[in-house]
C-alpha cells in the first residue's frame, strides 16, 4: 500500500497477465452495470468501491478471514475539542475528521500517554507471549520496526525480547517490534542491541557503529530515520 495525500491511498498487485486482465474487466463490468446518470461518482470512483467491496464484502456479511484497523486519536478530537489529525497504523496521519467516523463503530482501548513527550506508557505480563492488550500498546508505541532505517509499521512486526524470556520480562520495557528480516538479523549476527530505557534502542553494528533509535508520540509523523 502506498499513501497519499488527502486520507487516500494505493493498492496493487503483481499479477499473471490473464489473471490480471479478468480481474480489471471483472471490475470494469461491474462498475458499469451499478454506474448510473443519477451516479455522482465518477466510473473511475465506481471501479474503485467496486475493488473494495468485492475484497471486503460477502454474501451473507461474514468471513472466516477478520482484519482490524488500528487507530489512534486523542480524546479531544472525538470529542470535537480538537482538530489534531489521528494516526492509521500502516498508512499514518488522517485527518479528525476520519478519525471520528472510523471510531463511531469502533471498539474504543484507553491508551495513556505522557503529557510532555506524547510517549505511550507502561504495560506488563508475566507470561512469554505477550497478551493482545500488551501487543497493542507496544505497536501503537513503537509505530515502526525499531533496526535502524526500517519503517516497516510495527503490526507487521515481530514482538521481539531485548533480554531473552524468562531472564527478561514480558513487558513493554524489553519488548520492541521489528520485521521478521531484521528480528532474524538481530539473532543470527553480531549486532548487538540494548535497552537504556522503555521504548529506546541503541544498536551496535558488527563494524562498530551506534545508533539510536527513540519513541516518538503516538499522533504524529515519525521520522525518516
Amino acid at each position: 500500500m502506498d499513501s497519499v495525500e488527502d486520507d487516500m491511498a494505493r493498492i496493487w498487485a503483481f499479477l499473471p497477465a490473464h489473471l490480471a486482465a479478468a480481474c480489471s474487466a471483472r471490475v470494469d463490468a461491474i462498475a458499469r452495470q451499478a454506474h448510473t446518470p443519477s451516479d455522482p461518482r465518477t466510473l473511475d470512483q465506481v471501479r474503485a468501491d467496486v475493488f473494495a467491496d468485492l475484497l471486503l464484502a460477502t454474501p451473507d456479511k461474514t468471513s472466516a478471514v477478520k482484519v482490524e484497523l488500528y487507530v489512534t486519536v486523542s480524546a479531544a478530537t472525538l470529542l470535537g475539542l480538537s482538530s489534531q489529525p489521528g494516526e492509521l497504523a500502516g498508512y499514518g496521519p488522517i485527518t479528525a475528521e476520519l478519525a471520528r467516523d472510523l471510531a463511531g463503530d469502533a471498539t474504543w482501548r484507553r491508551l495513556l500517554t505522557d503529557p510532555v513527550t506524547g510517549e505511550a506508557l507502561e504495560f506488563g505480563t508475566s507470561t512469554y507471549r505477550p497478551p493482545a492488550a500488551l501487543r497493542r500498546f507496544v505497536w501503537t508505541r513503537d509505530r515502526t520496526c525499531r533496526f535502524p532505517g526500517c519503517m516497516r509499521p510495527s503490526h507487521e512486526s515481530d514482538l521481539d525480547h531485548t533480554v531473552p524470556f524468562p531472564r527478561g520480562s514480558t513487558s513493554a520495557a524489553n519488548l520492541g517490534a521489528f520485521c521478521r528480516r531484521h528480528h532474524r538479523v538481530k539473532h543470527r549476527t553480531a549486532w548487538q542491541v540494548s535497552r537504556p530505557k522503555p521504548g529506546r534502542f541503541c544498536f551496535r553494528s558488527p563494524a562498530g557503529k551506534t545508533y539510536e533509535r527513540h519513541p516518538e508520540p503516538v499522533l504524529g509523523d515519525p521520522p525518516p530515520f
